[in-house]
């Protein structure tokens, strides 16, 4: 799908279907990783220079938040034309996951285009529209980490000395100023939900030899909320300075 925007019309430009009526799917795979991680002290050089705050583990923070992520897409069209007018309708998924853990996209989409011409093709009619739902999955991350830290400015700068968790089911947590990026990561939550509508409906007319007159009428309208929060087991000083909402 192509959209282009011109004096505030949408236009949206499509595959188009030809041929008799054919039905089509297609699929594709993908993965993705974080390029290079930071270089950063592991837990028995940290234990060297700061033999006081070992904590007894070993933890890379950096493996512990980052993921090899899959990106699945799968599409399902009908369509099919001949030199009279044209028809395709089509209905997408995509299921992406986020090299952050927990950070995802999903979206659902289906789409119409079709023309059809008139008068020995003198008057070329064409519509496009698209509806689709996304669903964001967002990590609780800043544009500057601040000194409680964010998720990714948390992992660089945590004790690799010190482990996840305390006990099973508890995340360890040393004090207020220095959150740990793990918990921050799986207390919290962050959704985003995006219904987005969008066509257009173009007409050209030929009114003599060389010359032809052509209009559009285009639209976009989206609806979007967000959800966003923290567990009551994550440490207050930090939700506070993170600016979320806390619940019980």
């Amino acid at each position: 799908v192509t959209i282009v925007g011109a004096n505030g019309v949408v236009i949206i430009t499509t595959k188009k279907g030809t041929g008799k009526g054919t039905l089509n799917y297609e699929a594709s795979f993908g993965v993705s990783s974080i390029t290079k991680k930071y270089d950063l002290l592991s837990a028995a050089d940290y234990a060297k220079i700061n033999p006081t705050q070992n904590l007894g583990g070993n933890t890379d923070w950096q493996d512990e938040l980052f993921r090899t992520a899959i990106t699945k897409q799968h599409n399902l069209s009908f369509g099919g034309g001949d030199a009279t007018g044209h028809y395709r309708i089509s209905y997408g998924i995509l299921d992406q996951e986020g090299i952050v853990r927990r950070s995802s996209v999903k979206r659902n989409n289906i789409s119409l285009n079709a023309g059809k011409k008139f008068f020995g093709d003198k008057l070329n009619i064409n519509s496009n529209f698209t509806v689709s739902n996304s669903i964001d999955g967002g990590i609780p991350n800043g544009l500057n980490s601040g000194f409680e830290g964010d998720l990714i400015g948390g992992a660089l700068k945590s004790n690799p000395t010190m482990k996840v968790f305390k006990s099973p089911g508890v995340y360890n947590q040393i004090n207020t100023s220095e959150l740990n990026p793990i918990a921050l990561l799986n207390l919290s939550k962050d959704n985003t939900n995006t219904l987005r509508a969008l066509g257009n409906l173009n007409a050209e007319l030929q009114i003599a030899k060389g010359l032809k007159f052509k209009t559009v009428v285009g639209f976009d309208q989206s609806m979007s909320s967000r959800k966003a929060a923290f567990s009551k087991d994550l440490v207050v000083a930090g939700i506070q300075n993170l600016g979320r909402v806390s619940i019980a």
